[in-house]
């Protein structure tokens, strides 16, 4: 699975106390572990690391206008402009409300992609005219075509979501009581 790479568990540790709790070492800021959380902080941690996206072009629970209420993505990658230009949202099981959830933080913002990752799957989209296609991955970090900005280079026509590495195939909670 994609959150299971050594060099991403390398960035990410673990406190157990009463509870237990993650710090990055990007963010390092300390957060309630959850396997929620766990995909979230991996996946930041995967943006830097595999993607080259800068820590300072990050946010976590990026705050979101819908509205007359205010929302909070997961992670957004912003662009030059301070503008967002990927937007996250993180699950323990990706569904139908999931995705339309990352489309609606997509549109009210204008971001171009999204990523929607779960313990067992990661789906990557490109927004276009308010729809979104589902594409094989994002860009690295300054890499564009150069015929046109939004699209990837070597876009490859299926995509790829099934993460099994090492015999894991899920998260699951553990607490105290199991």
């Amino acid at each position: 699975m994609w959150y299971l790479y050594p060099d991403l568990l390398i960035h990410l540790k673990i406190i157990t106390d009463k509870t237990e709790y993650l710090i990055s070492s990007f963010e390092n800021k300390q957060r309630k572990c959850s396997p929620e959380e766990l995909i979230r902080q991996l996946l930041y941690i995967k943006l830097i690391c595999h993607y080259g996206y800068s820590e300072n072009k990050l946010r976590i629970e990026y705050p979101i206008q819908m509205g007359i209420t205010k929302k909070r993505a997961d992670i957004v990658v912003l662009n030059e402009n301070e503008q967002p230009y990927i937007i996250a949202e993180t699950k323990v099981i990706i569904t139908e409300d999931a995705k339309e959830q990352l489309k609606s933080y997509i549109n009210v913002t204008r971001a171009i992609y999204g990523i929607l990752a779960s313990n067992s799957e990661i789906y990557f989209y490109h927004a276009l005219d308010n729809v979104l296609n589902e594409i094989r991955d994002i860009p690295i970090c300054g890499f564009y075509n150069a015929n046109n900005s939004n699209q990837l280079i070597n876009l490859e026509s299926k995509p790829n979501n099934t993460l099994d590495t090492l015999g894991f195939n899920s998260l699951i909670r553990v607490n105290e009581k199991t």
